[in-house]
Formats: structure tokens, sequence, C-alpha cells
């Protein structure tokens, strides 16, 4: 029983990995109007609960992992490198107006929580962006 639901799991988990690696690449790459839906819908639908200690509440919050991989997709890095966490940043960023338009009006201007996170992610990576400028500043 146990063993046939953590293979089930790991299995489900992969296929998950690779459905959002699929939607990263059509919206970073092709910059595609149905993935980047898609891929919103994906991030409202698979929500985290997050217990207030204060009240004992529980509440539903979007998953951090999932927005950061939509916000680098929607940003590519010209290097095809969608890790955030790569110290190895030094390429361009870039992005299609449109997608920027439409994952304003459909997503992020539509909920709080999400217009926070999404800051978040764009600060990580403006520091990233920074530090790298200044390693390679002080290699040349």
């Amino acid at each position: 029983g146990d063993n046939a639901s953590a293979k089930w799991s790991t299995w489900l988990q992969s296929q998950f990995d690779e459905f959002t690696s699929y939607l990263m690449e059509h919206v970073g790459n092709y910059g595609k109007v149905y993935a980047l839906r898609t891929f919103c819908g994906v991030i409202a639908t698979h929500s985290r609960i997050v217990h207030n200690d204060s009240s004992g509440q529980e509440k539903e919050m979007i998953s951090e992992v999932l927005l950061t991989k939509l916000i680098e997709a929607v940003v590519r890095l010209n290097s095809n490198s969608y890790c955030l966490d790569d110290s190895n940043v030094d390429a361009d960023l870039s992005t299609e107006e449109a997608l920027l338009t439409l994952l304003d009006s459909e997503f992020i201007g539509q909920y709080r929580d999400v217009q926070y996170f999404v800051l978040m992610v764009v600060q990580k990576l403006a520091v990233q962006l920074l530090n790298s400028t200044i390693e390679k500043q002080r290699v040349d």
C-alpha cells in the first residue's frame, strides 16, 4: 500500500515537473499566450495552506515556487537559463510586451498575494543581476 502510494506520488510529481517545464519553455521561448494562461491556471489551482499562529486559522496562498517559474519564463534570460539561483547570470533580460500586458491584466492585477510574490521574485532577480554585474566588473 505505502510503496505503491509513494511510487504514484513520485511519478505524479515528475509528470507535474515535466508539465511546468513545458509551460516555461513555451512561455519563455515562444511567447505562447495559451501557455501563459495555462500556467496561471496551474498556479491558481495549486495553492498551499498556511497556518496563522495567532488566530489558528488556515489560509490558502499561491505557490511561490510556481510563481517564480512563471516569472522566470516571462522575463526569460537570453542564455535560456531559467534558474534564478544560478550565480552565472550575465545575460540580458528580455520579454514580450504583449505577454506582460496579458499577465498583468489577467493575473497579477487581480490578486494582492500574486502582486507581493511577483515583487519578491523581481527583487531577487534584480539583486542577482546586480551582483553578477559587480562581479563581472571586478574580473575585468
